[in-house]
């Protein structure tokens, strides 16, 4: 059940908030009763079609509200996005969650509350939203037109803790009493702009600063319940599955999550699937292919419009 609301305090007066601005909801699962907070923004009053952008960990929906603007698309596109359980203003424990099909039961309720049936998506989506977008369409729960995946977390970091060593690890403590604390790793808080992975943009990186959500750390069950979707995406019997023609989209200058799993998992595809996969790097660009320099950003934005084109037109 959503309800849908207005209120200027709880949408924070980012320098890229689109104009028309979003119309913020909020939505009741049905699965667990939690209240998740959503964006939707149509430039007509009637789409036919939709994206539906998908932060990553610890982001929120008006991160990325420009991206209808510097997109480019016609106006019978509409937009949605959330905040994921536990992060912008949706309820849940921040940085943590059991399982990733919990990820997907969200973003499918929504989905189906928010787009009439008759009408197709397509997903944009971030480092662990595009893990959920892949795993949830691999399961066979998600039914977009097309994928895009910018930055994509297919595998977890090798550093400061070698992957071999953290997964394992991880999924001990998921069952134990420290399920729920925060590792000692895997938050930019207190990372000054000249030593940041995330962007090239001053202006950027300061609006992410200000903002009223502070990154922290994963708890442990959040690593364990990652390393188990990543493991599922890079099963043969999840690819052979693949039936979504799917963008990915890195920077040449990636060290946040592991940068050979993108071009090695779009390898795997082109061996294991004849469903459209294809890998664009750009050279020098960081993590935050969306929330970088103009001369990133904009390449960045360029290869989705022509994808969505592509398969919408």
């Amino acid at each position: 059940m959503s309800q849908s609301t207005s209120s200027s305090k709880e949408r924070p007066n980012l320098r890229l908030l689109t104009k028309p601005t979003w119309s913020i909801g909020h939505y009741t699962t049905s699965h667990d009763q939690t209240r998740l907070r959503y964006g939707n923004l149509q430039t007509s009053k009637q789409p036919n079609q939709w994206l539906v952008v998908l932060n990553g960990r610890t982001e929120w929906i008006e991160k990325y509200s420009h991206i209808p603007d510097e997109l480019g698309l016609d106006d019978s596109w509409g937009y949605l996005s959330l905040d994921h359980r536990g992060q912008g203003f949706s309820e849940g424990k921040f940085a943590h969650i059991d399982h990733y099909d919990t990820f997907v039961n969200d973003l499918q309720e929504i989905i189906k509350d928010q787009i009439p049936p008759s009408q197709s998506y397509s997903i944009l989506a971030h480092s662990m939203g595009a893990l959920i977008a892949l795993y949830g369409t691999l399961k066979g729960r998600l039914s977009p037109k097309s994928l895009i995946l910018s930055s994509p977390l297919l595998l977890l970091p090798n550093h400061p803790i070698r992957r071999r060593i953290a997964e394992p690890l991880a999924l001990t403590l998921a069952h134990s009493p420290w399920a729920k604390s925060y590792t000692p790793v895997g938050s930019h808080e207190g990372v000054d702009f000249h030593n940041n992975p995330l962007t090239h943009s001053f202006q950027l990186f300061s609006d992410m600063v200000k903002s009223p959500h502070k990154p922290k750390p994963p708890t442990f069950q959040w690593v364990s319940a990652t390393a188990q979707a990543t493991h599922y995406v890079w099963s043969s019997s999840a690819i052979q599955r693949l039936g979504t023609p799917t963008l990915i989209m890195c920077g040449g200058d990636e060290s946040v999550v592991d940068p050979d799993g993108f071009s090695l998992w779009a390898q795997r595809c082109a061996s294991e699937t004849e469903t459209p996969v294809s890998f664009v790097r750009i050279p020098k660009a960081r993590h935050e292919l969306l929330y970088e320099i103009p001369r990133h950003r904009h390449v960045a934005l360029r290869h989705c419009r022509n994808w969505l084109k592509s398969y919408h037109e």
